[in-house]
């Protein structure tokens, strides 16, 4: 279990900025594409959509590992609560990639609308993944706390939920009635940033922490 704690531990690590990156830069040669408007999932409706599905698909394996050596780490077994909300998180992410974004989401007088029905489930499946977060949070704190070497990280984690979970309720409250509009697709990123980052953290302690028997 060691070895694959350290090796969930890499892909996390990289799997996490290596999406970051893919983002940053498609962003930046898409056609039409405006960082601080446009969100992460209507780069796939662009010319290089492609990519970012693959790039999708990148992040849910990166998600799915990153729930195993999780879950090995502070759980000391690869099938529980922790990987299995992972797994679930990862299906989703999985999902976007056929249930792509609403075009009139660039749109900001067709916020208020309903959206196509792909749109629509492709919102709710955002919305899952916020909300599967807010018990895994607990989980995942709570198992943080007993363990020493992820101790010291317990309040970051906590942080760093608290705020992407006020964050993501208020980005769709906003979303819904077009409030920030100029600014909905930096937030979203911000978002991401938040716990892409903490799991490249929590990955570099599953490279170096020996698991508990």
């Amino acid at each position: 279990m060691k070895k694959i704690k350290r090796t969930t531990g890499r892909i996390s690590i990289i799997g996490s900025m290596l999406f970051l990156l893919v983002v940053l830069i498609l962003g930046l040669i898409q056609p039409g594409y405006n960082h601080f408007v446009d969100t992460i999932s209507v780069l796939v409706l662009g010319q290089w959509g492609w990519i970012q599905n693959v790039n999708f698909f990148i992040l849910a394996v990166t998600t799915f590992s990153f729930g195993i050596g999780l879950s090995i780490s502070l759980e000391k077994k690869t099938i529980s609560f922790m990987s299995f909300v992972f797994s679930l998180i990862a299906l989703c992410i999985i999902s976007l990639i056929f249930l792509s974004a609403d075009a009139v989401d660039r749109t900001k007088v067709q916020l208020i609308t309903l959206n196509s029905l792909h749109g629509l489930i492709h919102l709710f499946v955002t919305m899952a993944i916020v909300g599967l977060t807010i018990p895994l949070v607990i989980r995942v704190t709570n198992k943080m706390k007993k363990n020493p070497q992820f101790r010291t990280l317990t309040r970051y984690t906590t942080i760093s939920f608290t705020i992407n979970i006020v964050a993501g309720i208020l980005w769709f409250i906003f979303r819904r009635y077009g409030i920030l509009f100029e600014w909905k697709g930096l937030w979203q990123k911000m978002m991401a940033v938040i716990i892409l980052v903490w799991m490249g953290v929590m990955g570099k302690v599953m490279i170096s922490a020996k698991v508990r028997k």
